[in-house]
């Protein structure tokens, strides 16, 4: 468990007193929604991130193969191979 202290503005303050009844509305609540909203956003970003890294890799395993199939049309591929 951690402990958080956190400054509220004169609104924010006034919201959690009128509704201090309401668990939904209980700083605990309301900052572990806060968290948690936080904490997907970012998982969604590093899987989006995470697909566009695939798709690039890809790409570039597709160009390779090109060059490889390519050099090995022409009948260079013992000459790609020995060239320093």
């Amino acid at each position: 468990m951690t402990l958080i202290s956190i400054n509220l503005d004169e609104t924010q303050s006034n919201f959690i007193k009128k509704n201090k009844g309401d668990k939904t509305c209980s700083p605990t609540f309301l900052l572990r929604r806060a968290i948690n909203e936080r904490m997907s956003q970012d998982s969604d970003s590093f899987q989006e991130s995470n697909t566009e890294l695939r798709k690039k890799i890809e790409r570039l395993m597709e160009t390779i193969q090109k060059q490889a199939n390519f050099i090995n049309e022409r009948g260079l591929l013992n000459e790609f191979i020995n060239y320093d």
